[in-house]
């Protein structure tokens, strides 16, 4: 009889023969919320520090976000509001 993998929220159960053995199942981990424009401007992405978004107000009122990636080797420098050498940027001027 081939094993039949019977799978419920909190675990896996692998059936084979008639015996049923718990399997550990993975933990799950939440992703990181999303970046959310609250004001207009340049902003370091929070949970990656290679990325930045634009937010901006076309005069309706409704902030519009643009999500932009700094080039290779660099960060987002929150003291230069732009994105900057890696080697350069003092670690507490990288946001994220």
């Amino acid at each position: 009889m081939a094993a039949l993998f019977s799978r419920t929220v909190a675990c896996a159960v692998l059936v084979w023969a008639g015996m049923a053995v718990p399997v550990a199942a993975s933990p799950v981990t939440a992703a990181p919320a999303p970046f959310t424009c609250t004001t207009e401007g340049y902003h370091g992405d929070p949970d990656d520090p290679q990325k930045y978004h634009r937010c901006v107000d076309f005069g309706d009122g409704a902030l519009r976000q643009f999500d932009l990636d700094c080039g290779e080797g660099m960060v987002w420098d929150d003291s230069l509001t732009t994105c900057n050498y890696a080697f350069v940027v003092e670690p507490e001027a990288v946001n994220g």
